[in-house]
């Protein structure tokens, strides 16, 4: 049996941010439209508003995607990706390609 290396820890630490069900789904929602609102990001089909609200505020506090609150009536909060999430949409260009050849 392979012994673990650092790599395998590196990729445990990614899994833990993105390898849930939904993150890279709204990760890619993001990259592909924009800056988008609570209910667009709903969008991604199947996805609850609770589990929805968890993994935005987890995809934040990893500094993957900003939250932007306008002082406006009504309230408006609005998601972004950042650089850092930007960086993952090769990936999911990778993903997606090998998934259609499975």
């Amino acid at each position: 049996m392979k012994k673990i290396d650092s790599t395998n820890s590196e990729l445990k630490k990614a899994i833990e941010i993105i390898g849930d069900k939904w993150s890279l789904l709204i990760l890619k929602q993001l990259i592909d439209n924009g800056a988008q609102r609570f209910g667009e990001c709903q969008r991604v089909e199947g996805i609850n508003t609770k589990t929805l609200a968890k993994r935005l505020v987890t995809l934040e506090e990893h500094g993957l995607i900003t939250k932007h609150q306008y002082n406006e009536y009504p309230p408006r909060t609005q998601y972004e990706i950042t650089k850092k999430g930007q960086s993952l949409a090769p990936i999911l260009v990778s993903l997606t390609d090998w998934a259609r050849k499975i």
